[in-house]
């Protein structure tokens, strides 16, 4: 929720609300990264494969979103990317693949 009315608020409220965010951010980071080292022992062709048969372009979606989502995690807790991406490489296009745009 963002603050909108600065009249009706407080330091001590702004600070709980950022703090707020801040953590799901860190949280929905770290989920990713989880869901990241999972994708690492598996191909776009295990995904394929029967029980799961998922279609072609979705299992490769799923491996690209998932493999940028780490590499913001890395970027996020240790400063570097884990490769450095292409002029102009937005990691959130692969995700909009999978979840759609902003």
């Amino acid at each position: 929720m963002p603050i909108v009315n600065a009249e009706n608020t407080s330091a001590q409220l702004i600070f709980q609300q950022v703090i707020a965010v801040l953590k799901q951010h860190r949280l929905a980071l770290e989920a990713c990264e989880g869901e990241y080292k999972w994708s690492s022992g598996i191909t776009a062709a295990d995904l394929m494969a029967a029980p799961i048969s998922m279609p072609a372009a979705g299992a490769q979606a799923i491996i690209n979103a998932l493999a940028d989502a780490h590499a913001e995690y890395v970027n996020h807790s240790l400063g570097l990317p884990a490769v450095l991406p292409a002029t102009g490489y937005r990691y959130g296009d692969s995700q909009a693949t999978v979840i759609g745009p902003l």
